[in-house]
């Protein structure tokens, strides 16, 4: 639900710039992907996403990078750590098209 609700907001301040909806998906990584999850859990994500034809790569990456951000932060509000690594899809090369 907090991916959905991040989502939304990024897509409604893009606007019109925003790249169509749905083509991306959230990756988990390390613990939390091998459903290891301890009370005090760390986060190790990452971001695909589709470029649709004909678009700027530059903005598409841009919404995602807003995306992975806000997404890596909302997660820290509920109490998830980053991880020592910095691997979150707050970081481009956790960002992929």
């Amino acid at each position: 639900r907090l991916l959905a609700i991040v989502e939304a907001e990024v897509r409604a301040e893009a606007g019109a710039d925003a790249p169509p909806a749905g083509g991306w998906a959230w990756i988990t990584f390390g613990a939390a992907a091998r459903r290891e999850t301890t009370l005090r859990a760390w986060q190790d994500n990452g971001i695909v996403y589709t470029l649709p034809a004909g678009a700027d790569a530059g903005a598409v990456a841009a919404f995602y990078a807003a995306l992975g951000e806000r997404a890596v932060a909302a997660l820290g509000t509920c109490g998830y750590a980053e991880p020592e690594a910095g691997v979150t899809a707050a970081v481009a090369a956790f960002r992929q098209p």
